[in-house]
């Protein structure tokens, strides 16, 4: 080799060879013809990698030469996974050193009775002979003979039972096969008649002497043993190490079967001082070569009972330590010379010579080596369907991400064999775009470590092979159509050179995208996909083993969102107000990429303007565009056709399974609930009360026209709209249907399920685009809306459900005003009562659409009852619009609707719970319009009744009496004696039921305190208030209208105990907490108002007083906080 073939770097090194003994490497250096070490030219290695290498010239080529810490296979693979790391070219790694050999190869089955038995085995080599019942032959291999792997089995690998450890019985199932050109390599000397082969077998028993410095281990000559009295003898089946001379040894007299135990002292002992008897001997000879499977462990075999059954089992002839693991990592072939026959019988004086005609060996097969030429960059395969968007800015941290793990040097701990990674996220998200991006910004980069980057198209069997036969026609392949994939994949995998392949569109959940895999450690595979759960196609991460390299693209963050959607819109100003406009944009838009790429096209084709599209962007008009409008950038080019394509996927699925088709039906049905958190629970409650409701209305002959006419009851009309979707079935197997369902759109990226709540969400596009496609949205929207109003259960009261419920509610109510088709649009009353079920929620939870919803409620029940019904529907439609209206703060108008209905329902019994009901609501509305002595006039009469009616604990009896003991406080005659009375008679049985925390238990206490005060019981006020504060420090936020309400309170009962100091600081922490929460609410509220009032007269007072903090008289502050919420 010239001087001036040294590598220019470690890329230039393709053989490496792996020795685990010191003897063993040290044997290898000594024969090496050139070293390579120049601290002026180091060649280093990577990160992270803590192997030592020896750079040196073998065979004529250049090798690296590396030891593991210790020898076994574990210890090996972690080498071979560094090596690769440091050195990436290495097309072949020699294992080479020394190894027990098979002295016996199994025949099978013994077919007649010989006249050679075991211990008449001597001679001629290729002697048979048989042992219990077997058929055995001579191996004719001796001690310093060379084993040359054809495979590799790892025997311990398998399963532990009861009874013992059972290996793998398949050689294929343990290792994989040799690559093909290792394996072709070997084939072509392994017979034994090739001039190759007679060149190697030459070159290893080339004449010792002429290797000057050669070492062979201590104590051991390179020499043949032989002449030091190593003799080489073989020991018969079954004859153990142990003393033979009876009566030497108790132990060892009792050691007759495999199984049995020998002395410690005879397993060190030699053979001679044992009285060991061979059945064999071996004289000097040349070293022969042979070929076959090697066994490998992470253990030192010394049983000849292991070593036979192996050689049964196995079929093989070598046994070692170090190949398995370098097998599994690169292309190995293993090359040892015979030690000892892997048997207790060792001699130590055999160590030397074998490791020393196996480094021969290596170096002569390393000569036969035809290693391949660097293929030049520009000649390198490059196919990629389109350029890279300019404009694209998104995903950064994808980018570097990718980088790190595929081709940047600091890619310190590469544990896999092969790199894929899954790039995976819903239609038009930008996965296509950023691998080309990533392919465009690394392009130097791969070229420079000679990638060449191939793209297939995943999205039809027809676009996997037309892109397949590009690429064979790249490479100069020739392929009929039936085999391309086959023929190119595997050409691939084959590969010794860096291929960068791309899968894109693998969204079929029913294809298995591991046929288009080349299964090659110099392919790198990009898979861009749909589906979430692809998860399974990604390898380890190869800096975080615990960690898959699955990516899940959910958009782009706003900073690359924005400068996507300006760029191309050269005209507008980037002025503050243009950014935030954008900001408004790309926010509605969800940050998806294709979406902002459509809209900027939109505003640079002047359109819009910024501030028009985004103030457009509710509109249907815009919503249509948006989704219509082609790009140029995007593979489907409009943003509905990237969804129509998992649509149509689940419509072509739908024809073998049925569960496709109850996706789709279940896409109808989220169009029109909110976007976001659709829960499970909404279905299973709707479908549990369908039964309920069937049942109550019996058969319809049955029904008279008041119930026809009562909207408080949903219909069997309503159940028939809810069965649309998952027909009648048992509720188990509808809940199955419907994660089966839903498991469809997740999978093709329509939903997003949540892991721990496993609730259903959706992309705004895809939410937008979901109605769009629906030619009859008004049936998709009355089943949408009959299960939200079955899910309610009929209940009135607020329920933790609620909160999950109320937001479906109101998007349901918001889309029912663009549905005015007659022919699908419900039924006037059942629509009536639709809104009646969506109410009684909406208003339980506050929900800012409760009044728009309650007038709608009145004049559509006024429409389909006619002006004749006043006691059936519209009063229940007029009384749940008063009870919002005074919640709303709406006091005049509440007392309107009230008192109608009130008075309508003087027709009922004087203790119905509906005419109480409506009474209370009216004596609180007066209360409120500071109507005192009507509140107490009717509060009276209300808690009358109750109290004949209603047992003590009852919650709307406490309710009532609260409220009476509310308005006495407020009466203009002073009724604090009363008030005291009474709400110490609630206070008292709500301490009893409800628990300390109770927004219930607190309101009545704070109310107890205020009629303390007002009676002069400061002490009782004082104590009751700080309890109460104390208590929703704890349960309340800070800016809670409760928690400030109280604190109110408190700090006038401080101020007229005279303790200005302590009520000053509690009300000027009131003030400034109220202002806070004012600067979110844009509006002031009537206790903030107040409370600033409170501080003002304190203030005013400490003016004029002489004494900083003389208390004034409480009642000169404005009306005190009402009732808590």
């Amino acid at each position: 080799m010239s001087d001036n073939a040294r590598p220019k770097s470690r890329d230039g090194f393709q053989i490496a060879i792996i020795c685990a003994l010191p003897e063993e490497r040290d044997t290898v250096e000594n024969i090496m013809t050139r070293d390579f070490k120049d601290p002026k030219r180091p060649y280093g290695k990577a990160p992270g990698d803590d192997n030592v290498y020896t750079l040196g010239e073998l065979g004529g080529k250049p090798v690296v030469l590396v030891a593991p810490r210790d020898m076994g296979t574990t210890n090996t693979r972690d080498l071979a996974r560094g090596l690769r790391v440091s050195f990436s070219n290495i097309l072949y790694a020699l294992v080479v050193g020394i190894t027990g050999g098979a002295p016996f190869t199994y025949e099978g089955k013994a077919t007649a009775v010989s006249d050679r038995h075991l211990g008449d085995v001597g001679g001629a080599g290729g002697a048979s002979f048989t042992y219990n019942g077997e058929a055995w032959k001579e191996s004719d291999i001796h001690l310093g003979d060379v084993i040359i792997s054809t495979h590799v089995v790892e025997y311990d690998f398998g399963k532990e039972y009861d009874n013992g450890f059972q290996s793998r019985t398949e050689v294929d199932n343990v290792l994989t096969r040799a690559p093909q050109e290792v394996t072709n390599f070997i084939h072509q000397f392994e017979r034994g008649r090739s001039a190759a082969f007679k060149r190697i077998l030459g070159k290893t028993n080339a004449d010792l002497a002429e290797y000057i410095e050669l070492e062979t281990g201590p104590g051991a000559y390179h020499d043949h043993p032989g002449s030091a009295g190593g003799v080489d003898h073989v020991y018969a089946l079954g004859y153990r190490h142990k003393h033979q001379k009876s009566g030497t040894c108790e132990t060892c007299d009792k050691c007759t079967e495999w199984q049995h135990e020998v002395c410690v002292i005879a397993r060190d002992a030699s053979c001679e001082d044992l009285g060991c008897e061979p059945c064999l001997t071996h004289w000097a000879r040349d070293t022969k070569l042979h070929f076959g499977r090697y066994a490998s462990a992470n253990a030192v075999l010394k049983s000849g009972h292991r070593r036979d059954l192996l050689i049964k089992q196995k079929r093989v002839i070598g046994f070692e330590m170090e190949g398995a693991g370098a097998w599994e990592v690169l292309p190995t072939i293993v090359i040892k010379g015979v030690v000892d026959y892997a048997d207790s019988h060792k001699n130590k004086k055999w160590r030397g010579y074998p490791a020393a005609r196996a480094a021969l060996c290596a170096a002569a097969i390393i000569e036969e080596i035809e290693l391949p030429d660097r293929p030049h960059a520009a000649k390198l395969p490059w196919l990629l369907p389109r350029p890279a968007n300019p404009q694209y800015t998104g995903y950064s941290h994808v980018l570097e991400y990718l980088k790190s793990r595929i081709i940047s040097e600091a890619d310190e701990s590469c544990n896999q064999r092969q790199i894929i990674a899954v790039l995976s996220g819903m239609g038009g998200v930008g996965k296509s775009e950023t691998i080309l991006q990533f392919v465009e910004r690394n392009r130097t980069l791969l070229r420079e470590r000679l990638y060449a980057a191939l793209w297939v198209d995943c999205g039809s069997e027809m676009a996997v092979r037309a892109d397949l036969r590009r690429i064979s026609r790249l490479y100069d392949w020739t392929f009929g159509d039936d085999n391309v994939l086959d023929g190119v994949r595997d050409r691939l995998a084959s590969s010794t050179t860096p291929i960068l392949l791309i899968l894109d569109n693998c969204d079929d959940s029913t294809v298995d995208y591991n046929r288009y895999i080349p299964n090659g450690d110099q392919v790198t595979v990009l898979l861009t996909t749909r589906l979430s759960n692809a998860r399974k196609y990604a390898s380890a991460d190869p800096q975080d083993a615990g960690k898959k390299l699955f990516l899940r693209l959910d958009g782009l963050d706003p900073d690359a969102a924005v400068n996507l959607l300006m760029e191309p819109s050269e005209t507008q100003d980037r002025d503050h107000d243009s950014f935030a406009d954008a900001g408004r944009i790309v926010k509605a838009l969800d940050f998806h990429p294709l979406a902002i790429t459509v809209a900027g096209s939109l505003i640079q084709s002047a359109v819009y303007s910024l501030k028009e599209y985004a103030n457009a962007l509710d509109s249907r008009l815009a919503q249509a565009e948006l989704l219509d409008t082609e790009s140029e950038q995007a593979r489907y080019k409009k943003v509905s056709a990237t969804f129509k394509v998992s649509a149509e996927a689940l419509a072509q699925l739908g024809s073998t399974d049925t569960s496709a088709l109850d996706a789709l039906a279940l896409l109808d049905i989220l169009a029109f609930m909110h976007h976001q958190d659709v829960h499970e629970e909404i279905f299973v409650r709707a479908w549990s009360y369908e039964d309920v409701i069937l049942l109550s209305w019996g058969e319809e002959d049955e029904l008279d026209e008041e119930a026809e006419l009562d909207i408080r009851y949903l219909s069997p009309w309503h159940v028939a709209q809810c069965r649309r979707f998952l027909h009648s079935r048992p509720l188990d197997e509808r809940m199955h249907a419907f994660r089966k369902a839903r498991a469809h759109l997740d999978r093709l990226s329509l939903v997003n399920v949540d892991p721990a709540t496993k609730s259903v969400s959706l992309h705004s596009l895809v939410y937008a685009w979901a109605r769009a496609r629906l030619q009859r949205p008004g049936e998709a929207w009355a089943s949408a809306a009959s299960i939200l109003a079955l899910s309610t259960e009929g209940r009135k009261d607020r329920q933790p459900f609620s909160d999950r419920l109320v937001r479906h509610l109101e998007t349901s109510f918001q889309f029912a005003s663009g549905l005015r088709d007659g022919a699908i649009f419900p039924p006037q009353r059942e629509l009536c009562r639709i809104w009646y079920r969506f109410a009684w929620q909406m208003y339980r939870t506050s929900s800012t659409e409760t009044i728009a919803l309650c007038e709608q409620l009145v004049e559509r029940t006024k429409d389909c009852c006619g002006k004749s019904c006043t006691e059936v529907g519209l009063v229940d439609a007029q009384y749940i619009l008063g009870i919002a209206y005074l919640k709303n703060g709406q006091v005049k108008e509440a007392v309107e609707q009230l008192e109608h209905v009130v008075q309508i329902r003087e027709s009922l019994a004087e203790d119905d719970p509906d005419r109480l009901a409506s009474q209370h609501a009216l004596a609180t509305a007066y209360y409120r319009n500071e109507q005192i002595a009507q509140a107490i006039e009717l509060l009276v009469h209300v808690v009358k009744v109750q109290q004949k009616r209603l047992a003590v604990n009852d919650p709307d009896r406490l309710s009532s009496q609260h409220e009476l003991a509310r308005a006495y406080l407020d009466a203009d005659n002073g009724h604090s004696a009363q008030a005291v009375e009474l709400l110490e008679h609630v206070v008292r049985v709500r301490k009893k039921i409800l628990l300390e925390d109770h927004p219930s238990r607190l309101a009545s206490q704070h109310e107890l305190a205020r009629a303390y005060l007002d009676d002069g019981q400061l002490g009782l006020a004082t104590e009751l208030l700080e309890h109460v504060v104390r208590v929703q420090e704890k349960s309340l936020l800070e800016d809670h209208a409760n928690r400030l309400a109280s604190q109110h309170v408190l700090a006038r009962v401080y101020w007229a105990d005279g303790q200005g100091q302590r009520a000053l600081d509690l009300i000027q922490h009131v003030v400034a907490v109220w202002q806070t929460k004012q600067s979110k609410l844009q509006v002031d509220h009537p206790l903030q108002i107040q409370s600033e009032r409170f501080l003002a007269n304190m203030l005013e007072k400490l003016a004029v007083s002489d004494e900083a903090l003389d208390p004034v008289d409480s009642s000169s502050a404005d009306h005190d906080p009402g009732e808590q919420a």
